[in-house]
């Protein structure tokens, strides 16, 4: 027992004085794991470093005694180091004091593996050398640090031969030995001489030359050597030569080449970026930015830095950049702030996306994106004006699909109101009621045609015509119509080109502009009719939808009343929309005017301010064909009858009865058909002495058209008549008739039957009085 005991204070007396000796030679022991995490350390940290044992193991790493500086290289080595697991041989580097300041350790270490090969960390002994490095660098160079010393070591004389060198030095350029490097001069282990020439000359002028240059090893490659040389004096002050020390940079310098070409990177990357990005602390103070160019910021910089978001910022912006750093402090995701600014009077809009940077550093990224929301806004306009094409053609179906029906039903009542007028004497006292209903129904009529003119659905007959000579033709009709206290001007341009328009639509369209101009003078006014001669391009085309490039007819009708503003004008073309008071207009004049514009291929613009009037501008499509003259009306003065044979079919009773009893009371034999089958059987029975078709256009079975060539493949000389509440698109596109088509519009009374079926039996040179007279 007594023989434990003296072993123990043996032990004990010997780990006593291990740690004398340690903390003498100021030796500290430790250990690592595979992270270069501290799990042991001994005392002497405190009095080398200055911290406790327990403040460094399981909380500090070896990197973070390393300098910034150094950091980067130290962490590559050791983990090299650690991948390989290699031992630690006097591997010396600044290590960072709890205040700070850097001591000089030398380290050795040797890697602790598990049972299966695995690396558990290292153990080894770290010694300052704080006292070695000062000595070194005051050039107080003793043998046995001269030797141990890590850096590669060299002495010269005066005349820059080379008397010594260390071990270190032999290892760096590759030497096995001091006699191939004792006795040549230090410009042969420099890769250009006049280095070496330069670095003399520092020294015999500054006594001290520091910096880096190209080495040159004894294989003839190369690396970047980082030396210190001083001059060498001996005891009386007189120089004895030269000593430097040198060190190996080429994998700090490679370092620092990647970290300076990935900040030209990144540099380069922000600089191609849009975006201007303001750096802020959490109280929304400016503490850095990046613009690639100046002109980029609003304000100057010393305006911003250092400031409060607050102070510098209106709140419309400053607000919610504030509270999205608030959002993204809390972990939520800030939403987008836009807003827009004058720059040199022009209106510029920005969005700005707050995003975290660190832990009390957040990103306002500011993009200009005046571009995408002119788009946008251009997107937003020509939805609109789709939006406003869809309801047009909507509106415009739903009045072809009502006027098939409605006009039905007025050609019913015209007819019988017609015939019943004809059955008695003017005196009679139902005939006032008769007339009632008879103007009643004609003005449903017009309404219908109205309704059919706007959604492009009206038959028409174009031809090529001068604007001018017809305009002319119509000045004392549109007088009438203005009345005489308004002055009606008339500007008519010359060398007008030709264009092809139904003549009747000019009048219908001029009477509804001249209307609407009269009702927009609340007095004595003056209303302006120009033509002229125009070519749009396409810059006009992009700022004005609807408008095709070309050359055009221009119809001006302008006034000097009380205008409209933007809201009115939006919707001045939608059927029934009226400014004026109820029960004085059905609001289908401007919307007229615009079918018949697109019906002709045209586009219609207007102007207007409140208080200056209005100007309404059709561009009608120049025509490359000759006008067309003008044949001479042939005067009906009664309805003209006849004795020929005519098939009638009409799926509609009372229209079939009603239209029969017309031809018949006109003298024709009428055959009566209610679907087109039975047109067929009527054909193949009475061949020889049917001479006319007249057909419902819309009918079941088929249509109109495709029965009329039924027909003549049974009765090759027949003639056909249409009749529709609109022509669809069998016999019309877009309401223009075919060549050789003749079609009457429902509802239609029995003059106008008759002068339609008179013209097409007795042949075209008769048409054309009809058809100009009605």
């Amino acid at each position: 027992m007594d023989e434990l005991r003296t072993n123990h204070c043996q032990s004990g007396e010997r780990e006593a004085i291990l740690d004398k000796l340690a903390e003498f030679t100021r030796a500290i022991f430790w250990e690592i794991d595979a992270r270069g995490l501290i799990t042991s350390i001994n005392p002497v940290v405190e009095v080398v470093l200055g911290y406790r044992p327990d403040e460094l193991v399981g909380r500090m790493h070896v990197f973070d005694f390393i300098p910034d500086e150094r950091r980067d290289e130290f962490r590559i080595s050791t983990l090299e180091a650690f991948a390989e697991r290699r031992a630690f041989r006097n591997y010396a580097n600044p290590v960072l004091t709890r205040d700070g300041e850097p001591v000089w350790m030398l380290a050795n270490g040797i890697p602790v593996l598990s049972p299966d090969g695995n690396l558990k960390g290292y153990k080894g002994i770290s010694v300052d050398i704080t006292d070695r490095k000062r000595s070194e660098k005051a050039l107080m160079v003793k043998n046995y640090t001269f030797d141990l010393s890590i850096a590669a070591n060299s002495i010269a004389d005066t005349g820059g031969l080379i008397t010594e060198v260390n071990n270190a030095f032999l290892k760096l350029w590759g030497y096995p030995d001091r006699s191939e490097v004792v006795g040549k001069p230090i410009s042969h282990f420099l890769d250009d001489p006049e280095t070496a020439a330069e670095i003399l000359e520092t020294l015999a002028e500054k006594a001290e030359w520091e910096g880096n240059y190209r080495a040159v090893r004894r294989d003839g490659s190369f690396f970047i050597a980082h030396g210190l040389a001083t001059t060498l004096v001996d005891a009386d002050g007189r120089h004895i030569g030269y000593q430097s020390s040198v060190i190996d940079v080429s994998r700090s310098k490679k370092i620092e080449m990647k970290l300076r070409e990935s900040e030209a990177r990144n540099r380069a990357l922000l600089n191609a970026l849009p975006d201007i990005i303001f750096i802020l602390n959490e109280e929304g103070v400016f503490v850095d930015y990046h613009a690639a160019s100046g002109d980029q910021l609003l304000l100057p910089p010393e305006a911003f830095m250092g400031k409060r978001i607050q102070d510098v910022l209106p709140g419309e912006i400053s607000d919610p950049t504030f509270a999205g750093i608030q959002d993204v402090r809390n972990g939520l995701e800030a939403s987008p702030i836009r807003y827009e600014a004058d720059i040199a009077g022009v209106t510029h809009f920005y969005e700005s996306r707050i995003v975290a940077c660190g832990d009390d550093r957040f990103l306002s990224i500011v993009r200009d994106i005046t571009d995408l929301r002119l788009g946008e806004q251009e997107q937003e306009k020509l939805q609109a004006q789709l939006r406003q094409a869809h309801k047009m053609e909507s509106v415009g179906r739903l009045a072809g699909g009502v006027a098939h029906d409605f006009n039905n039903m007025l050609g019913v009542i015209l007819g019988h109101v017609e015939m019943a007028m004809d059955k008695i004497p003017p005196s009679h006292p139902a005939m006032e009621d008769l007339q009632e209903i008879h103007c009643s129904a004609e003005r449903s009529a017009d309404l219908t045609r109205q309704l059919l003119a706007f959604a492009r659905r009206q038959p028409v007959a174009p031809r090529v015509l001068d604007v001018n000579a017809t305009l002319q033709g119509m000045l004392n009709m549109l007088r009438r119509l203005i009345g005489e206290d308004i002055e009606l001007r008339c500007r008519l341009g010359k060398n007008l080109w030709p264009v092809r328009v139904d003549p009747s639509q000019i009048g219908q369209m001029l009477a509804n502009l001249c209307i609407n101009a009269r009702q927009a003078l609340p007095g004595a006014g003056w209303i302006t009719i120009e033509t002229a001669n125009d070519t749009l391009n396409g810059d006009f085309c992009r700022e004005n939808p609807g408008s095709t490039p070309g050359d055009y007819v221009v119809l001006t009708i302008s006034d000097n009343g009380i205008g409209m503003d933007r809201e009115t004008m939006d919707h001045i073309f939608e059927p029934f929309f009226t400014t004026r008071t109820p029960g004085y207009g059905t609001g289908l004049g401007l919307s007229t005017v615009y079918g018949i514009v697109k019906q002709s291929k045209g586009y219609i613009n207007v102007e207007s301010e409140p208080g200056k009037g209005s100007a309404f501008r059709v561009y009608l499509p120049r025509s490359d064909n000759p006008v067309e003259p003008v044949s001479k009306n042939t005067v009906i003065s009664v309805s003209p009858g006849g004795s020929e044979t005519i098939i009638l079919v009409e799926d509609e009773k009372a229209i079939l009865d009603l239209t029969g009893a017309m031809l018949e009371n006109l003298g024709y034999t009428v055959l009566y058909a209610s679907k087109p089958s039975e047109a067929l059987d009527l054909a193949r029975t009475h061949k020889n002495a049917v001479r006319l078709l007249i057909t419902d256009v819309i009918m079941p079975e088929q249509n109109g058209r495709d029965l009329a060539w039924s027909l003549k493949n049974i009765i090759p000389e027949l003639k056909c008549l249409f009749m529709s509440g609109y022509t669809a698109n069998v016999i019309a596109h877009h309401g223009v008739l075919e060549e050789g088509v003749h079609f009457i519009a429902k509802p239609f009374n029995s003059r106008k039957l008759a002068v339609a079926v008179r013209r097409i039996l007795d042949g075209e040179d008769a048409v054309q009085g009809y058809l100009l007279q009605d």
